[in-house]
């Protein structure tokens, strides 16, 4: 077990599993690591140790982080619902660590009533159309001014595809195997990021010829020659491919007069244009591996811009028709 004033100790084991959510694909570890530093700040405020924290701790830990103001926001609470909800995420796992390796003797946090929040529609998703110029744009890659800028936007040439017609999340891509692709069966072994369940993901066509051609072809030129844990991803680098993917999307929607999206806008391109194109909503909820049809649901909601459309196209009086 740990306390909170063995400061040494506890350090280590912060590092630890930080550098094990590195290896795992987490990508916004600073989040991470700043989650983790409230948790202590609240421990030694309350004079409590790491871990000792039960149930109610956990709770009184959510409601502390609800109810904490800070002089910048003018008294208003320091941390939105959302952000709340992302700690408590963060903590669920950092306890999870702390138990199985020994620090704790259980896991608290998935037992607590955790803050509801409003699940939003997702911003800046990409039309059908604007995705296809994106992807054309990657598919353009021998166009590339330099060496690198073609290395590069091939890259994100096979991660775009991969990304659009499997629906997978960033995290989930950069930590597949060679081994979890089925090029018989177009067929992707996915691990899922949020709820830890593995789910198979179906290539379309292109997507799998592109990927068979990466994976034979190009690949080698990709990977680490001093990491031998990279080789055997498909992407190689897990932060390194997941941030020049993001990196190539920053400098790709600009030039197409594009709105900014990121990797996680595939995802939500997935789900919205699926739904648009009349598949039934289970079927989404299964492509995406939500657990809760709620999740899913949020491609239900429609925005203002569309309604015109769908006035013009389904309302006995259209537009003009006076």
């Amino acid at each position: 077990m740990i306390t909170t004033s063995d400061t040494t100790k506890t350090k280590e084991i912060i590092d630890n599993f930080l550098q094990e959510e590195k290896q795992k694909g987490t990508v916004r570890i600073n989040a991470v690591r700043w989650s983790i530093r409230l948790l202590l700040e609240y421990l030694e405020e309350k004079s409590l140790d790491l871990a000792l924290v039960g149930v109610p701790e956990a709770e009184e830990f959510q409601t502390w982080l609800l109810l904490t103001s800070s002089p910048d926001t003018g008294g208003r609470p320091r941390f939105s619902k959302r952000t709340i909800r992302n700690i408590v995420g963060v903590m669920v796992k950092f306890y999870e660590y702390l138990r199985m390796h020994g620090h704790a003797g259980f896991n608290p946090f998935p037992d607590i009533d955790r803050i509801k929040v409003d699940i939003r529609l997702p911003r800046n998703v990409p039309s059908e159309e604007e995705m296809d110029r994106l992807l054309a744009h990657f598919r353009k890659f021998s166009q590339g001014e330099s060496l690198y800028q073609r290395w590069s936007l091939y890259k994100a040439h096979v991660m775009g595809e991969v990304l659009y017609a499997t629906g997978m999340r960033i995290g989930e891509a950069v930590q597949l195997k060679m081994s979890d692709i089925d090029f018989r069966r177009k067929m992707i072994r996915v691990r899922d990021r949020k709820n830890r369940k593995k789910r198979e993901c179906i290539l379309n066509d292109y997507a799998a010829e592109v990927l068979k051609i990466y994976s034979a072809d190009m690949r080698q030129f990709y990977l680490s020659a001093k990491n031998a844990r990279d080789r055997e991803l498909v992407f190689g680098s897990i932060m390194t491919s997941a941030k020049r993917f993001n990196i190539a999307l920053r400098q790709a929607c600009p030039l197409l007069e594009l709105s900014a999206c990121t990797s996680h806008s595939f995802r939500h391109a997935v789900g919205t244009h699926l739904l648009k194109n009349g598949c039934d909503i289970r079927y989404i909820q299964d492509i995406l591996g939500h657990d809760d049809l709620s999740s899913t649901q949020v491609y239900t909601r429609v925005d203002k811009s569309d309604l015109r459309s769908v006035l013009d196209n389904f309302h006995p009086r259209k537009s003009g028709q006076w």
